[in-house]
Protein backbone atom coordinates (compact mmCIF):
# COMPACT_ATOMS: atom_id res chain seq x y z
CA UNK A 1 0.00 0.00 0.00
CA UNK A 2 1.47 3.25 -0.69
CA UNK A 3 0.53 4.94 2.21
CA UNK A 4 -1.43 4.02 5.08
CA UNK A 5 -1.81 4.62 8.78
CA UNK A 6 -4.38 3.23 10.88
CA UNK A 7 -6.16 5.76 13.53
CA UNK A 8 -8.22 4.07 16.24
CA UNK A 9 -10.80 5.47 17.68
CA UNK A 10 -11.63 5.46 21.30
CA UNK A 11 -15.33 4.27 20.37
CA UNK A 12 -15.95 1.17 17.73
CA UNK A 13 -18.28 3.88 15.77
CA UNK A 14 -18.69 7.78 16.53
CA UNK A 15 -22.02 7.34 13.66
CA UNK A 16 -24.35 10.31 15.51
CA UNK A 17 -21.39 12.84 14.49
CA UNK A 18 -20.41 11.01 10.94
CA UNK A 19 -24.32 10.45 9.79
CA UNK A 20 -26.47 13.31 11.90
CA UNK A 21 -29.40 12.58 9.69
CA UNK A 22 -29.84 8.52 9.74
CA UNK A 23 -30.98 6.28 12.28
CA UNK A 24 -28.42 4.46 14.12
CA UNK A 25 -27.97 2.25 16.42
CA UNK A 26 -25.79 0.30 18.41
CA UNK A 27 -25.95 -3.85 19.66
CA UNK A 28 -24.67 -4.94 22.43
CA UNK A 29 -23.47 -8.53 22.89
CA UNK A 30 -21.79 -10.33 25.04
CA UNK A 31 -18.01 -10.94 25.43
CA UNK A 32 -17.65 -7.24 23.01
CA UNK A 33 -16.57 -4.37 25.55
CA UNK A 34 -18.17 -1.49 23.71
CA UNK A 35 -21.48 -1.14 21.38
CA UNK A 36 -21.53 -2.57 17.98
CA UNK A 37 -22.84 0.38 16.18
CA UNK A 38 -24.72 0.70 12.60
CA UNK A 39 -26.03 3.13 10.22
CA UNK A 40 -28.99 0.82 8.57
CA UNK A 41 -30.80 -1.77 9.16
CA UNK A 42 -28.83 -4.31 6.82
CA UNK A 43 -25.19 -3.48 9.14
CA UNK A 44 -27.58 -4.00 12.24
CA UNK A 45 -28.50 -7.70 10.03
CA UNK A 46 -24.91 -7.72 8.94
CA UNK A 47 -23.71 -7.71 12.82
CA UNK A 48 -26.66 -10.17 13.94
CA UNK A 49 -25.50 -12.99 11.37
CA UNK A 50 -21.91 -12.61 11.89
CA UNK A 51 -22.59 -12.63 15.62
CA UNK A 52 -24.42 -15.97 15.07
CA UNK A 53 -21.81 -17.55 12.61
CA UNK A 54 -19.42 -20.51 14.20
CA UNK A 55 -16.37 -19.23 12.91
CA UNK A 56 -16.15 -15.73 13.42
CA UNK A 57 -14.42 -15.07 16.72
CA UNK A 58 -14.42 -11.02 16.43
CA UNK A 59 -15.97 -8.05 15.46
CA UNK A 60 -15.50 -4.46 15.31
CA UNK A 61 -17.71 -2.06 13.55
CA UNK A 62 -15.71 1.19 12.40
CA UNK A 63 -12.53 0.78 14.25
CA UNK A 64 -9.67 1.64 12.14
CA UNK A 65 -9.66 4.26 9.14
CA UNK A 66 -7.09 3.59 6.67
CA UNK A 67 -5.63 6.31 4.84
CA UNK A 68 -3.86 5.65 1.27
CA UNK A 69 -3.17 7.40 -2.02
CA UNK A 70 -4.56 6.59 -5.00
CA UNK A 71 -2.96 5.30 -8.16
CA UNK A 72 -2.51 9.24 -9.46
CA UNK A 73 -1.13 10.13 -5.74
CA UNK A 74 -4.67 11.61 -4.23
CA UNK A 75 -5.02 11.06 -0.62
CA UNK A 76 -8.21 9.36 0.62
CA UNK A 77 -9.53 7.39 3.91
CA UNK A 78 -11.68 4.85 4.02
CA UNK A 79 -13.06 3.52 7.05
CA UNK A 80 -15.05 -0.38 6.70
CA UNK A 81 -18.02 -1.05 8.32
CA UNK A 82 -16.71 -4.28 9.79
CA UNK A 83 -13.93 -5.88 10.53
CA UNK A 84 -14.15 -9.62 11.91
CA UNK A 85 -11.96 -12.46 12.27
CA UNK A 86 -12.04 -15.96 11.40
CA UNK A 87 -9.19 -18.20 12.53
CA UNK A 88 -7.31 -15.11 13.42
CA UNK A 89 -7.52 -13.54 9.43
CA UNK A 90 -8.72 -10.31 9.52
CA UNK A 91 -11.53 -9.84 7.14
CA UNK A 92 -12.33 -5.95 6.40
CA UNK A 93 -16.26 -6.03 5.26
CA UNK A 94 -18.15 -3.61 3.19
CA UNK A 95 -21.85 -3.77 3.69
CA UNK A 96 -23.60 -2.72 1.21
CA UNK A 97 -27.12 -3.60 -1.39
CA UNK A 98 -26.37 -4.90 -4.74
CA UNK A 99 -27.38 -2.39 -6.62
CA UNK A 100 -24.67 0.12 -4.69
CA UNK A 101 -22.05 -2.33 -4.97
CA UNK A 102 -21.96 -3.38 -8.57
CA UNK A 103 -21.86 0.18 -9.82
CA UNK A 104 -19.11 1.25 -11.96
CA UNK A 105 -17.53 3.78 -10.03
CA UNK A 106 -17.98 2.00 -6.81
CA UNK A 107 -16.32 -1.33 -7.98
CA UNK A 108 -13.16 0.73 -9.29
CA UNK A 109 -12.73 1.90 -5.41
CA UNK A 110 -13.09 -1.39 -4.35
CA UNK A 111 -11.32 -3.13 -6.46
CA UNK A 112 -8.86 -1.22 -5.71
CA UNK A 113 -9.37 -1.35 -1.90
CA UNK A 114 -9.25 -5.38 -2.24
CA UNK A 115 -5.52 -5.12 -4.09
CA UNK A 116 -4.48 -2.62 -1.42
CA UNK A 117 -5.41 -4.69 1.46
CA UNK A 118 -4.66 -8.10 -0.04
CA UNK A 119 -0.79 -6.44 0.42
CA UNK A 120 -1.38 -6.08 4.19
CA UNK A 121 -2.66 -9.39 5.23
CA UNK A 122 -5.92 -8.55 4.75
CA UNK A 123 -9.12 -10.22 3.30
CA UNK A 124 -11.67 -7.77 1.69
CA UNK A 125 -15.43 -9.19 1.66
CA UNK A 126 -18.64 -7.86 0.22
CA UNK A 127 -21.91 -8.30 2.35
CA UNK A 128 -25.28 -7.48 0.40
CA UNK A 129 -28.86 -7.52 1.17
CA UNK A 130 -29.28 -10.46 -1.42
CA UNK A 131 -27.72 -12.33 0.82
CA UNK A 132 -28.01 -11.24 4.09
CA UNK A 133 -31.58 -11.35 3.60
CA UNK A 134 -31.74 -14.66 1.59
CA UNK A 135 -34.95 -16.91 2.04
CA UNK A 136 -35.75 -14.58 5.11
CA UNK A 137 -33.03 -16.30 6.88
CA UNK A 138 -32.84 -12.94 8.61
CA UNK A 139 -36.23 -13.19 10.82
CA UNK A 140 -34.74 -16.21 12.47
CA UNK A 141 -31.39 -13.97 13.27
CA UNK A 142 -33.49 -11.28 14.43
CA UNK A 143 -35.43 -13.45 16.37
CA UNK A 144 -32.27 -16.18 17.69
CA UNK A 145 -30.18 -12.62 18.42
CA UNK A 146 -32.23 -11.55 21.00
CA UNK A 147 -31.61 -14.60 22.98
CA UNK A 148 -27.53 -13.99 23.04
CA UNK A 149 -27.55 -12.79 26.94
CA UNK A 150 -30.37 -15.36 28.10
CA UNK A 151 -28.70 -17.83 31.16
CA UNK A 152 -28.81 -20.76 30.20
CA UNK A 153 -29.71 -23.32 33.13
CA UNK A 154 -27.41 -25.89 34.39
CA UNK A 155 -29.85 -28.86 34.08
CA UNK A 156 -30.57 -27.67 30.37
CA UNK A 157 -27.00 -27.82 29.75
CA UNK A 158 -26.54 -31.06 31.22
CA UNK A 159 -29.78 -32.65 29.22
CA UNK A 160 -27.92 -31.50 26.01
CA UNK A 161 -25.23 -34.57 26.37
CA UNK A 162 -28.00 -36.63 25.54
CA UNK A 163 -28.01 -35.58 22.17
CA UNK A 164 -24.71 -36.95 21.50
CA UNK A 165 -24.40 -37.38 17.30
CA UNK A 166 -28.05 -37.23 16.89
CA UNK A 167 -30.12 -34.22 14.93
CA UNK A 168 -32.91 -34.33 17.06
CA UNK A 169 -36.14 -31.88 17.22
CA UNK A 170 -36.28 -28.93 19.71
CA UNK A 171 -39.61 -30.72 21.53
CA UNK A 172 -37.00 -33.84 22.64
CA UNK A 173 -35.35 -31.49 24.13
CA UNK A 174 -38.81 -30.04 25.95
CA UNK A 175 -41.38 -31.27 28.78
CA UNK A 176 -42.34 -34.56 28.95
CA UNK A 177 -38.73 -35.55 28.12
CA UNK A 178 -37.04 -33.01 29.76
CA UNK A 179 -39.21 -31.32 32.60
CA UNK A 180 -36.76 -28.91 33.64
CA UNK A 181 -36.24 -27.51 30.11
CA UNK A 182 -38.10 -24.71 28.59
CA UNK A 183 -37.77 -22.91 25.05
CA UNK A 184 -35.97 -19.99 26.14
CA UNK A 185 -33.32 -22.08 27.11
CA UNK A 186 -33.13 -24.05 23.68
CA UNK A 187 -32.79 -20.39 21.40
CA UNK A 188 -30.48 -18.97 24.10
CA UNK A 189 -28.07 -22.40 23.33
CA UNK A 190 -28.48 -21.26 19.40
CA UNK A 191 -27.40 -18.23 19.84
CA UNK A 192 -24.37 -18.69 22.29
CA UNK A 193 -23.52 -21.56 19.65
CA UNK A 194 -23.97 -24.76 22.05
CA UNK A 195 -26.71 -25.80 19.79
CA UNK A 196 -27.03 -25.96 16.04
CA UNK A 197 -29.89 -25.59 13.33
CA UNK A 198 -30.24 -27.87 10.89
CA UNK A 199 -32.44 -25.31 8.80
CA UNK A 200 -32.41 -21.06 9.29
CA UNK A 201 -34.50 -20.74 6.68
CA UNK A 202 -37.70 -22.20 7.85
CA UNK A 203 -39.30 -20.77 11.27
CA UNK A 204 -37.67 -21.57 14.12
CA UNK A 205 -40.08 -23.85 16.56
CA UNK A 206 -40.32 -26.62 18.51
CA UNK A 207 -40.31 -29.13 15.19
CA UNK A 208 -37.05 -27.44 14.15
CA UNK A 209 -33.74 -29.97 14.25
CA UNK A 210 -30.97 -28.91 16.20
CA UNK A 211 -27.51 -30.57 16.96
CA UNK A 212 -24.50 -30.31 18.96
CA UNK A 213 -21.73 -28.14 16.74
CA UNK A 214 -18.39 -30.03 15.84
CA UNK A 215 -15.22 -29.21 14.11
CA UNK A 216 -16.58 -30.37 10.59
CA UNK A 217 -20.23 -30.01 11.36
CA UNK A 218 -21.28 -26.73 12.24
CA UNK A 219 -25.11 -24.90 11.31
CA UNK A 220 -23.79 -21.54 10.31
CA UNK A 221 -20.90 -20.43 9.29
CA UNK A 222 -19.72 -17.02 7.34
CA UNK A 223 -18.73 -18.98 3.76
CA UNK A 224 -22.68 -20.23 3.53
CA UNK A 225 -24.04 -16.54 4.09
CA UNK A 226 -21.23 -15.15 1.42
CA UNK A 227 -22.47 -18.12 -0.97
CA UNK A 228 -26.00 -17.24 -0.59
CA UNK A 229 -28.31 -15.32 -2.10
CA UNK A 230 -28.36 -15.17 -6.15
CA UNK A 231 -24.65 -13.54 -7.04
CA UNK A 232 -23.27 -14.73 -3.81
CA UNK A 233 -21.13 -17.15 -5.01
CA UNK A 234 -19.30 -15.22 -7.64
CA UNK A 235 -20.28 -11.66 -6.27
CA UNK A 236 -16.25 -10.98 -5.65
CA UNK A 237 -15.74 -11.79 -8.83
CA UNK A 238 -18.08 -9.21 -10.30
CA UNK A 239 -16.82 -6.14 -7.86
CA UNK A 240 -13.22 -6.90 -8.81
CA UNK A 241 -13.99 -7.97 -12.90
CA UNK A 242 -16.80 -5.92 -13.30
CA UNK A 243 -18.24 -6.13 -17.18
CA UNK A 244 -21.63 -6.75 -18.81
CA UNK A 245 -23.04 -9.19 -16.31
CA UNK A 246 -22.35 -6.87 -13.57
CA UNK A 247 -24.30 -3.63 -15.27
CA UNK A 248 -27.17 -6.16 -16.17
CA UNK A 249 -27.15 -6.60 -12.30
CA UNK A 250 -27.50 -3.16 -11.77
CA UNK A 251 -30.05 -2.62 -14.10
CA UNK A 252 -32.08 -5.06 -12.80
CA UNK A 253 -31.85 -4.10 -9.48
CA UNK A 254 -32.85 -1.08 -10.70
CA UNK A 255 -35.98 -1.82 -12.32
CA UNK A 256 -37.72 -3.26 -9.31
CA UNK A 257 -37.44 0.18 -8.22
CA UNK A 258 -35.86 -0.70 -4.76
CA UNK A 259 -35.31 2.47 -2.23
CA UNK A 260 -32.15 2.85 -1.72
CA UNK A 261 -31.62 6.55 -0.55
CA UNK A 262 -28.73 5.93 2.35
CA UNK A 263 -26.22 4.92 -0.19
CA UNK A 264 -23.95 7.84 -2.36
CA UNK A 265 -21.14 5.79 -3.84
CA UNK A 266 -18.93 9.22 -3.61
CA UNK A 267 -20.43 9.90 -0.30
CA UNK A 268 -18.06 6.59 1.24
CA UNK A 269 -14.67 7.11 -0.18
Amino acid sequence: MAEKRVKKKKEGRDVIKQVPHRSVGGVNLPGYDESLGWEVYLERTGINTLALCHDVSSITTQSKTFYYRDKKGKKHKYTPDFIFHIAKVPHICEVKPVQFLLESETRKTLAMLTHLFQKEGFRFVFLTDDQLMHRNRDKNITFIIRYKSHHISNQFISSLNSINDRIIKIADLLPPNHAENDLANVYAAIAQKQLCLTNWYKKVGIHSEVFLPSTNNRSLVYEEISNSGRYGHFLQKLVLEGGPEADRIVASEKSKKQQITHYNPIAFF
